[in-house]
């Protein structure tokens, strides 16, 4: 669980992490070489997501390079009724879609706004052109697995050789996407077990030893 008393050793962390960043160290990898997908799990309306944010921030600190999209939710009543997309790289956010707004793309409850989509596109499409460290995909889920929304983006990215990847997968879904994907070995970190700093650290070991 994340203890918010590890904040106060996250300094020492990471000039620890920066001092042997260079240094020649065997250490056996739970990600292998060929392999560089590491995704975040859990429940739906557990928060994925936020805890994606709060790992994303630590990596920053780390001063890791990343690009992609982030999907937070929007409460509305106390229920989800939508959620928008921000492009990682610039910081801009759009409505990506909600339960009223019958003009736009329905997939499921959900009416998707097309300008947020191309948007989530566009962004995903310069990560796979880009000179980032890791690419971010909030998230991959039914829709996905049923050839919509991101499905595309993550079938170009999941193409491209030693690429490291960031997902965010429901936890009832991560069979599916790794045969989908064709992701024989990935790294799973879960809502409530892993905590932001000890994703970051993993992560940032993972790609920088």
């Amino acid at each position: 669980m994340y203890n918010p008393e590890k904040n106060a050793s996250r300094s020492k962390a990471f000039k620890h992490l920066n001092k042997i960043n260079n240094e020649k160290i065997n250490r056996e990898s739970p990600v292998s070489k060929e392999s560089k997908l590491f995704i975040i799990t859990g429940e739906p309306g557990q928060g994925k997501t936020t805890l994606l944010s709060q790992t994303l921030k630590l990596l920053s600190e780390y001063k890791l390079p990343y690009s992609g999209i982030l999907a937070p939710g929007k409460i509305k009543k106390g229920t989800r009724y939508g959620f928008s997309v921000k492009n990682l790289q610039s910081g801009e956010a759009i409505e990506l879609c909600n339960k009223e707004n019958k003009s736009w793309i329905q997939h499921g409850p959900f009416y998707f706004n097309p300008e947020g989509i191309a948007f989530g596109k566009k962004a995903l499409e310069a990560s796979e052109k880009g000179t980032t460290e890791l690419v971010v995909l909030d998230e991959i889920g039914l829709f996905e697995l049923k050839g919509k929304v991101w499905a595309e983006a993550a079938d170009s990215l999941s193409a491209i050789p030693g690429l490291s990847m960031l997902w965010v997968v429901r936890k009832s879904l991560l069979e599916p996407v790794h045969k989908r994907w064709n992701f024989k070995k990935s790294r799973v970190f879960e809502v409530g077990k892993d905590s932001p700093s000890e994703i970051a650290e993993e992560i940032f070991r993972n790609l920088k030893l």
